[in-house]
């Protein structure tokens, strides 16, 4: 089993160059060009992947966070996906992450994790950071990631980006709570395994949470 597309083929020594943008593929077919501080740049635009705005200065990002946005290899929808989730926000322009999981039923382990985006750079780098993260391991290790074990890992970024990470850790856990409803568990045990604090920083950030409607949908069902 394995990301059910191939890997994205880079071109050049740099995954993600805007000096250099000319050494890199960006897109599945003519990388989409935008003006930024007076040079044209290209922004991320693939079937997985969606940057909405341009990023003209690099610089102030870590370079771990460089390297996250640039590496494709997880994009996509991993084959036997049996876990699925997504965790976003629309206020001040939309955010998304979607996580993808092949979970062993067994062993309750990540088998193979895949990621769909829409944002900036930082939302592209968490989405592919918790992909990397969650792989080969176990449902109770995952659920132990915190968004500030994905922030520190991630690096320096702009003061209006750091809730990136958080989107990044309620799709993880989101992910393990589609696992155990598509495996028939009611919402009591959905509750109890994958417990939720709606006052928390994490929920109040994120607007947009799958696991939070698949609860609604169970509690209605319930009654």
């Amino acid at each position: 089993m394995g990301i059910g597309r191939a890997p994205r083929q880079y071109v050049g020594g740099s995954m993600y160059d805007y000096e250099g943008h000319e050494n890199i593929d960006f897109s599945d077919s003519e990388p989409a060009k935008h003006q930024a501080s007076g040079k044209t740049v290209r922004i991320i635009r693939t079937q997985d992947i969606y940057q909405v705005e341009p990023e003209d200065d690099m610089s102030v990002y870590s370079p771990r966070i460089v390297e996250l946005a640039g590496r494709f290899e997880r994009a996509g929808i991993p084959e036997d996906c049996n876990a699925a989730s997504m965790a976003g926000v629309s206020k001040h322009g939309e955010r998304a992450v979607q996580l993808f999981a092949t979970i062993d039923p067994e062993t309750e382990t990540f088998v193979h994790a895949g990621f769909r985006c829409r944002g900036d750079v930082a939302t592209i780098a968490a989405a592919s950071l918790a992909a990397e993260t969650v792989e080969g391991k176990t449902i109770d290790e995952a659920l132990a990631i915190t968004a500030n074990d994905l922030k520190k890992e991630m690096g320096t970024m702009p003061a209006d980006r750091v809730t990136r990470p958080y989107l990044a850790a309620c799709a993880i856990r989101a992910a393990i709570g589609d696992f155990y409803i598509r495996a028939g568990r009611d919402i009591a045990w959905i509750d109890e395994r994958v417990p939720c604090d709606e006052c928390s920083v994490a929920c109040s950030i994120c607007q947009h949470c799958s696991l939070r409607d698949q609860r609604i949908s169970l509690r209605f069902a319930k009654k």
